[in-house]
């Protein structure tokens, strides 16, 4: 890398710090977020209204991980919609929160609403667990020293 001001090296950084919060970070964070929808989500009840929709289309779906760098932040989001339909009862019925995100609806507990039968279930606060996590053990400061690394670039 050959830079000749110190604007062009704050680009070439910028640039290179980036990509390693798009690969490296995501990657670990995405993860930490997977581990905590299943500890925290799935594993804290079986349902015996509905099916789950786990890895096909559902919360542990990676396509439903979207990742973008916001300003010199790195969002990581489940952008899992709600199921539009349920089986209650033996009965297939239509959500009236069809097009809702689902990660709101499990962190806090509420928002499904079905007609005559509402969920107003426990908080299942997979974000918020994975954001502390991350917090105590700086898994995404690793990963971007790493993803630094990899390019070339000497971290301390």
């Amino acid at each position: 890398m050959v830079v000749k001001n110190l604007k062009e090296l704050e680009r070439e950084l910028r640039t290179r710090i980036d990509y390693a919060l798009l690969t490296d970070v995501t990657e670990v964070v995405t993860t930490v977020m997977l581990d905590h929808i299943e500890r925290d989500v799935y594993d804290s009840y079986v349902p015996h209204e509905y099916v789950r929709r786990y890895d096909n289309g559902g919360l542990m779906d990676i396509n439903n991980i979207n990742s973008s760098i916001e300003g010199d932040t790195l969002v990581v989001e489940n952008n899992t919609m709600a199921n539009p339909y349920i089986f209650v009862q033996g009965k297939m019925i239509k959500s009236d929160n069809a097009g809702q995100e689902l990660a709101p609806i499990i962190e806090t507990g509420w928002g499904y609403d079905f007609g005559n039968w509402t969920y107003h279930g426990v908080a299942r606060p997979f974000v918020y667990n994975a954001k502390e996590d991350l917090s105590d053990n700086k898994y995404h400061v690793m990963a971007l020293r790493q993803g630094l690394k990899r390019q070339g670039i000497e971290v301390k």
